[in-house]
């Protein structure tokens, strides 16, 4: 069974900004032990102003790799009626945060699923040590646009 976690702010006024790298990385840690040597990778829902409508760690791997299924990605978009898409994962073992190929085959993966249902793809974050590598920041992968 997936859950996923609703995320409001300290004060309850309203959902956490995800609309920067660094804000995103804030978030993964909150459902995410930094010292825990396994790979996760973690769903964003966002709204159209990037807000965090809500996140789900969607995948526990090994050391060196972790992979995410599309479909749960679409559950996380439409259970949230998220305007878009952030997924986020780290590097436990390496100090570089460069997307690897199978890193850049499930963005693909995810980026086509969304589609299906008109959902966005607006970053893919992978963090390493103390270093995040973003895609949208970085325009490595066309990444859908906020509109």
């Amino acid at each position: 069974m997936y859950r996923i976690t609703l995320h409001k702010e300290e004060d309850g006024r309203g959902y956490p900004s995800c609309s920067s790298p660094e804000k995103v990385v804030k978030i993964f840690y909150d459902m995410v032990q930094k010292d825990d040597p396994r790979e996760h990778f973690v769903i964003i829902a966002a709204s159209g102003s990037l807000e965090a409508l809500g996140a789900m760690e969607a995948s526990v791997g090994g050391s060196v790799s972790c992979t995410i299924d599309p479909r749960v990605v679409l559950k996380v978009a439409l259970d949230t009626f998220a305007r878009g898409v952030i997924l986020v994962h780290n590097h436990p073992t390496s100090n570089k945060c460069i997307p690897s190929q199978a890193d850049i085959n499930e963005t693909e993966r995810a980026k086509s699923a969304l589609a299906t249902i008109g959902c966005n793809l607006f970053d893919h974050v992978i963090i390493a040590g103390s270093e995040a590598y973003s895609y949208a920041n970085e325009q490595t992968f066309p990444l859908d646009k906020i509109v």
